[in-house]
């Protein structure tokens, strides 16, 4: 009898390790095996010594073997496993339809269109402008030859572009082009590179109201300011208080315009307001304009005061330009309302080129930086110290990116909230990551791309060095590497596909500087129904095993989505996710122009963010344990065993179906064994 209970047990293991769960995903053949179970993540819940999983296979295979199996296994030159695994897309030119010429140094914003791009609904449509930049030299309106321009640019979705033809406004001599032909391509402005263009609120009701150009080489470094309510009048406010400048740094922080640093070199931060001018006379005179809708360019104006001076002593970073200047809004506390509690507006200076003054006991040369600064007022800065180095457990000497300036930097949050970040596996850890501050999804800062040059020491690099990579931060301390590169020269390889250009028919990875990089939309074929909706498409379900749309019962939804929508405390999350989404306002990054070092030429290329950026961790896809989804959905794992915004995780109570029926079966077992027990 005992000999027949114990075969009993026997055949119901084997058939508990045979069984598979019907709703579980399968692993992609392509994935290598999963991360020993011992490791949870590599965060510091690992044992001492732990290795990161990342890095698992060249634990096994060693530092060269990997660097081929990243090469060629994950992202083989010219293909990929899936549209998730490439992190940028070049945008086909329009045929038969005019662009910029190739050229850096420009300005970017996002303001609305003219009104024949508007919705259906008759409701204005964000467009990119772009104002400006040094070009090849060219021979302008009054036959002089020059490489800077004065046009300006605007495109809905970054693949079609209209240039403005019936340009408007102060033609005034002494300040702009007085001589050049109205209502034509050229601007009143003087053509320039190294400039700024923001769009402002001037009344507060979170709706932007013209766009403001700040400084720039016109031909030397200027401190002119330009306003347009349209894109094709544009007027001269006035020369602004602050000293001129080029290749300065602004953002919008808290509803004001902030100018910090800039060429001649200077560390000063003003702010600007704006506002409509005074009346100079009559009944109303000394009192400003009524600000309303229809009010005309010609009576808005700047206002401007200083937060810090030059070298002022309260001032921790040096002179500097071509840094990168970015606003981060942070939710300082867990709560599950998405719009409430206590927030903190940041912004946060990145890099850029410069030193202390000769005089200065600080002066350590004039090169590119990668030091970080941070402030909540816009008065007082602090300088963000390294990470911990995770080999050594010491703090490092200097951020982990290479030292940069001219590179792109920008806050990628979700569409409707400041304060999330992108990506809707972010999203979901930050439900998982439930009462801990620190784990909150802030909105993650990338950084890409720029430029290396200047004098450390004895050590001075005259030529730019350029970088291909992409990285990112979501406290300015630690900090996240998306790329994969090895090589270096006319031999460097990397997985931004933006670093890619054709020499001598030779297609190339090169670095590259003076582009920019802003937040703003693209179309997306989200549930591969061959055409964009134009509304919300039809929710659909995405797996970590099978890319396209996926059958279920109607009972298996319904479960799936309750798991998958509620607070995942308990750290049981679906491997399932819903899309759907207006496939035609999906948040993206935009790279556009640039000048490419080693000899590259200027570009005019504009690359759109794909998947990859956000599911990549050093070329590595969702640690090898799930698939990247469309749009901004990121990792989906390949089952409930792993948990995380990159499957990073080990989901500490994920039972497998397998040991749940042995589980089951074994209980089965000692009750029949009891049961026999008591019969005899």
């Amino acid at each position: 009898m005992i000999t027949l209970v114990l075969l009993l047990l026997f055949v119901l293991q084997t058939q508990a390790q045979i069984s598979a769960d019907p709703a579980a995903p399968v692993t992609s053949p392509k994935a290598s095996s999963p991360i020993a179970s011992q490791y949870q993540s590599d965060s510091k819940s690992n044992p001492p010594g732990s290795p990161d999983i990342h890095h698992m296979y060249e634990k096994r295979n060693g530092a060269e073997a990997y660097a081929e199996y990243k090469r060629y296994y994950l992202h083989p030159p010219g293909t990929y496993q899936n549209e998730g695994a490439t992190n940028w897309k070049k945008l086909k030119e329009m045929d038969g339809k005019p662009k910029f010429s190739s050229r850096n140094g420009h300005a970017v914003t996002n303001y609305k269109c003219p009104t024949t791009l508007w919705g259906e609904d008759g409701k204005p449509v964000e467009c990119m402008w772009l104002a400006g930049g040094r070009s090849e030299e060219y021979q302008m309106f009054n036959l002089a030859f020059t490489e800077r321009n004065a046009d300006v640019w605007y495109s809905k979705y970054g693949e079609e572009w209209f240039q403005v033809d019936n340009m408007q406004g102060d033609f005034l001599n002494g300040v702009g082009n007085f001589d050049a032909l109205h209502k034509d391509k050229t601007a009143p402005w003087f053509g320039r590179y190294g400039h700024t263009l923001d769009a402002l609120d001037a009344d507060g009701d979170g709706q932007t109201d013209a766009m403001v150009m700040l400084g720039g080489y016109n031909p030397n470094p200027s401190n002119d300011v330009w306003i347009s309510k349209d894109g094709v009048e544009w007027r001269f406010a006035h020369y602004a208080p602050w000293p001129a400048r080029a290749w300065h740094s602004t953002t919008v922080y808290k509803g004001e315009l902030y100018v910090v640093g800039g060429t001649p070199l200077t560390n000063d931060v003003w702010v600007g307001s704006l506002t409509t001018k005074i009346v100079p006379s009559g009944a109303s005179a000394g009192s400003r304009y009524p600000f309303t809708d229809g009010i005309a360019a010609s009576k808005l104006t700047m206002t401007w005061s200083q937060k810090q001076a030059h070298m002022s002593d309260f001032n921790p970073f040096s002179p500097r330009a071509g840094h990168c200047l970015v606003s981060q809004l942070r939710k300082n506390t867990w709560n599950e309302t998405a719009d409430t509690g206590e927030m903190t507006d940041r912004m946060f200076l990145i890099g850029g080129f410069g030193g202390w003054p000769k005089e200065d006991e600080r002066y350590d040369g004039e090169r590119s930086r990668n030091d970080i600064f941070v402030t909540d007022n816009g008065l007082n800065w602090t300088k963000i110290e390294p990470p911990m180095d995770e080999e050594t457990g010491r703090q490092r000497l200097s951020m982990p990116w290479g030292a940069r300036a001219w590179h792109g930097c920008a806050t990628f949050h979700d569409k409707d909230h400041r304060h999330i970040d992108v990506s809707i596996a972010a999203q979901e850890t930050y439900l998982i990551d439930e009462g801990d501050g620190d784990l909150l999804m802030h909105p993650r800062i990338f950084v890409l791309g720029g430029g290396y040059i200047g004098q450390k020491q004895n050590n001075v690099v005259r030529k730019m060095e350029g970088y291909s990579d992409l990285w990112w931060t979501r406290n300015g301390q630690d900090w996240t590497k998306v790329s994969f590169e090895e090589g270096e020269g006319y031999s460097a390889y990397t997985t931004q596909e933006w670093s890619k250009t054709t020499m001598e028919d030779e297609e190339l990875f090169l670095g590259k500087w003076g582009h920019t990089m802003n937040v703003f939309r693209k179309e997306e074929d989200l549930d591969a129904s061959g055409a964009i909706e134009k509304t919300q498409s039809e929710p659909f379900f995405f797996s970590g095993s099978i890319p396209d749309q996926v059958e279920l019962e109607e009972s298996d939804v319904e479960v799936e989505l309750t798991v998958d929508l509620n607070r995942a405390s308990d750290f049981i999350v679906t491997n399932w996710r819903e899309v759907s989404q207006n496939e035609t306002d999906i948040p993206a990054l935009m790279i556009i122009g640039g000048d490419t070092v080693d000899s590259g030429a200027l570009v005019k290329d504009i690359f759109v963010s794909m998947p990859g950026i956000l599911c990549e961790i050093e070329g590595v896809k969702c640690s090898e344990r799930g698939t990247c989804a469309p749009g901004n959905y990121g990792c989906i794992c390949f089952t409930k065993e792993f948990i995380g915004e990159y499957c990073e995780l080990m989901n500490k109570n994920y039972v497998a179906p397998a040991a749940r029926i042995i589980g089951v079966g074994l209980c089965l077992g000692v009750v029949i064994f009891n049961v026999i027990l008591n019969a005899l």
